[in-house]
């Protein structure tokens, strides 16, 4: 028998300007932590995937340890990646070894599932108010599933604690033990690697409608989940400007991992 009904499971990874404004996903990690409300038989856990920028990764592990947060470290393979510099592998390859978002995300569930029955898998900058968690803790009670889709509104950290008036968009999950769908792992970070499995599990893929309407009965929608913002606020509010920015952040990242691999 587990010990928690729910494991609240973030993933951190790289900053990456020009996507991120510098010291934007440290200062949410601070944020959530000293503001996320304590929810009963919920443990909250941390995977921390791939750190190119050690000090980076030493700034967050600092304010976990400070915080006595449980995390999982994933690390970078080196020597994988001296190999695939000096083969001249393509920024595709370098995508699923460097960032491997969905491997994380699988590896984030059975993480979760070492702890709780229900493993809540959340990008690294998302953050629970508390009448997000009531209404999707209502909604786990009243309708049990294998499945919940967490619907999300980007939101400054000024507006943490105001009443939600936000788009609601793309979904995070939620995943029971016995679930078996999984993220596909060769889906690259940035080419609708999160949207594929929404779909899967019944989500509308109508474009530009947050893909809210369910056809089905794999997952239900329960409550909310709230997005900080670690971009500038047009970066935040279109999604044509972050795509633009995620490349070019992309881009850089390699560029960095490429040049320390070559040493």
């Amino acid at each position: 028998m587990k010990n928690y009904k729910f494991a609240i499971v973030r993933i951190l990874g790289n900053e990456n300007p020009p996507r991120d404004m510098l010291g934007a996903r440290l200062k949410a990690l601070e944020f959530t932590l000293k503001n996320e409300p304590y929810f009963p038989d919920t443990i909250k856990l941390f995977l921390l995937n791939r750190f190119v920028d050690l000090p980076f990764q030493k700034q967050l592990e600092d304010l976990l340890l400070e915080h006595r947060v449980r995390y999982l470290e994933l690390p970078l393979h080196w020597d994988k990646l001296k190999i695939m510099q000096q083969s001249k592998a393509s920024n595709e390859a370098f995508n699923l070894e460097v960032i491997g978002i969905n491997s994380a995300r699988n590896m984030a569930i059975d993480y979760g599932h070492v702890f709780a029955t229900n493993a809540i898998i959340l990008d690294g900058d998302c953050i629970f108010d508390q009448e997000g968690w009531n209404q999707f803790k209502q909604t786990t009670e009243e309708h049990p599933s294998q499945y919940y889709s967490l619907p999300m509104a980007r939101i400054p950290f000024e507006h943490y604690g105001q009443k939600l008036n936000t788009f609601l968009e793309e979904s995070q999950l939620v995943f029971r033990e016995d679930s078996s769908l999984r993220f596909n792992e060769n889906i690259l970070f940035g080419d609708r690697d999160k949207l594929d499995l929404l779909f899967r599990l019944g989500h509308d893929q109508t474009p530009l409608t947050g893909h809210l309407k369910i056809e089905g009965d794999q997952t239900r929608l329960a409550g909310y989940i709230l997005h900080l913002y670690t971009g500038k606020t047009a970066t935040e509010n279109y999604g044509d400007i972050r795509g633009v920015e995620r490349k070019e952040s992309l881009r850089c990242l390699f560029d960095k991992v490429r040049a320390i691999a070559k040493g």
